[in-house]
C-alpha cells in the first residue's frame, strides 16, 4: 500500500514541479518580453528625438548679412552722397536707413550694386514684403550677383518654411559655376532631403 499511497504523491509532485517550471518559463520570458518592448520604445523615442532641424532652424543656422563688397572709400560723399551715406548705413547694420537711401539713389539711376544692397538691406531688416520680389527683380535681369540671389532667396524661403522652394533655388545654386556657399548649400541639399 506504501508503494500505491506513494504514486498519487510522486504524481503530484511532477505536476508541481512541471507548473513550477512552466511559471518560471512564463517569468522568464515575460522578462524577455518586457525588455524588447523597453529596448523598441528606446529606440523609437530616440529617432523622434533625433529629427532633422526644421526649416527654420537651418535659416537661423546659415543666415548671414552679406558683407559690403564694394570700396566705399572710392565713392564720393559729394556727388555719390546717398550711395556713400547708404552703404555706410549698411555697414553699420542699420538696414532700415541704408534702404530708404538705396531705394532714393535707384529712383535717380539704375545700378545692379545699388539694387542687390537694397534687396540684402530689406532682408536684413527683415521686410518680406519686399526682400523676395526685389531679388526676383534682380533675378530677371541675370545678375552677376546670381548665385547670393539664389542663396539669399533659399534662406527667406526656409525662413518662411517652404523647403520645397529652398530646394530649387539650392539646386540652382549648385549648377552655376560660383563657389559661393557651395559647402553650405550641399548640407542643407542633404539635411532637407534626408
Amino acid at each position: 500500500m506504501n508503494a500505491q499511497s506513494n504514486k498519487p504523491l510522486k504524481s503530484s509532485f511532477t505536476k508541481e514541479s512541471l507548473e513550477v517550471e512552466q511559471l518560471s518559463y512564463s517569468k522568464q520570458y515575460r522578462f524577455y518580453y518586457i525588455a524588447a518592448a523597453i529596448m523598441i520604445s528606446s529606440i523609437l523615442i530616440y529617432q523622434f528625438l533625433e529629427e532633422k532641424p526644421d526649416a527654420q532652424d537651418l535659416y537661423v543656422s546659415y543666415y548671414q548679412a552679406f558683407p559690403v563688397n564694394i570700396d566705399i572709400n572710392e565713392l564720393n560723399a559729394s556727388s555719390d552722397s546717398l550711395i556713400f551715406h547708404g552703404f555706410n548705413a549698411y555697414k553699420d547694420g542699420k538696414y532700415t536707413k541704408a534702404s530708404s537711401l538705396f531705394e532714393a539713389s535707384l529712383k535717380h539711376r539704375y545700378d545692379e550694386d545699388i539694387a542687390f544692397y537694397l534687396a540684402m538691406s530689406y532682408i536684413n531688416s527683415n521686410n518680406e514684403t519686399q526682400d523676395l520680389s526685389m531679388f526676383k527683380k534682380l533675378k530677371q535681369k541675370q545678375s552677376k550677383y546670381m548665385p547670393q540671389l539664389y542663396w539669399y532667396t533659399a534662406l527667406l524661403y526656409l525662413k518662411a518654411n517652404d523647403s520645397k522652394a529652398a530646394i530649387k533655388q539650392l539646386d540652382s545654386l549648385r549648377l552655376t559655376k560660383s563657389n559661393f556657399k557651395k559647402q553650405a548649400s550641399r548640407k542643407i541639399l542633404k539635411t532637407l532631403k534626408s
